[in-house]
C-alpha cells in the first residue's frame, strides 16, 4: 500500500487513502494538460489501481455489480475518460498519442481472469504475461484495427521516438544501447 506520495523531494501526502489516488492522480494529469497543452508535451501516468489493496473510491463503491475490484476498475475507466475528454476541449487529439496498457495479467485472487489464456501475475503463461495495448491518434492510426503481432511495452520508447519526430539512438551518452524495437510500423497497421 503507497504510504506517501512525493513531489520532487517533499512529502506532499502522508498518509494516503488508497480509495483516493485514481482521482489524485488523475486531477494532477488534468492540471498538467491544462498547463501544458499550448506546447508539446509527455505525460506519463502509472496508475496503481487496480492492484492490491483494492479499495474503491466512496462514489464509485457498488457501481459495478463486479464487487471492489470491478468498482475499481470502472472508476479507471472513467478517470481516463476525464482526461481523453480534457484532450478532445483542447482540441489536442489528433496531435496526441495515447497509449493504455497493462504491465502483466491478473493477480492471483482476483475476481479477474485471461481468458482464453491460462495463467496469471507472477507466472510465464500467456495469461501473466499477454496484456491488450490501446493505442489511440485520431487520422494517424487506423480505428478498429488489431494485432496479434509481438510487441513489448519495452519497444514503446524507440517507436514513440519515431513517431515524434525524435532521433532514436542506440546509445546515449555513449552508455550501451537501450532495449526496445522500433515497432512504429506495426503500430499504425503497416505490418511487414
Amino acid at each position: 500500500q503507497l504510504d506517501e506520495i512525493w513531489r520532487g523531494d517533499e512529502i506532499e501526502v502522508k498518509p494516503t487513502d488508497n480509495r483516493l489516488l485514481t482521482e489524485m492522480f488523475t486531477n494532477e494529469a488534468k492540471r498538467f494538460i491544462r498547463e501544458n497543452h499550448e506546447k508539446p508535451f509527455f505525460l506519463y501516468l502509472p496508475y496503481t489501481a487496480p492492484h492490491f489493496p483494492v479499495l474503491p473510491h466512496p462514489d464509485w463503491k457498488g457501481h459495478s455489480g463486479f464487487g471492489d475490484y470491478g468498482d475499481v476498475v470502472e472508476e479507471l475507466d472513467g478517470r481516463i475518460g476525464e482526461i481523453l475528454g480534457l484532450v478532445d476541449e483542447l482540441k489536442l487529439s489528433e496531435n496526441t498519442i495515447v497509449v493504455f496498457l497493462s504491465d502483466n495479467g491478473p493477480q492471483k485472487g482476483q475476481k479477474a481472469s485471461a481468458l482464453p489464456f491460462r495463467g496469471k501475475k507472477w507466472s510465464a503463461l500467456e495469461g501473466g504475461t499477454r496484456v491488450p495495448a490501446i493505442l489511440s491518434w485520431p487520422g494517424k492510426i487506423a480505428a478498429g484495427q488489431s494485432s496479434d503481432r509481438l510487441i513489448g511495452a519495452i519497444d514503446l520508447l524507440p517507436s514513440l521516438c519515431r513517431a515524434a519526430g525524435i532521433g532514436w539512438k542506440s546509445q546515449i551518452n555513449g552508455k550501451p544501447p537501450l532495449d526496445g524495437l522500433d515497432v512504429w510500423d506495426t503500430l499504425i497497421g503497416k505490418e511487414s
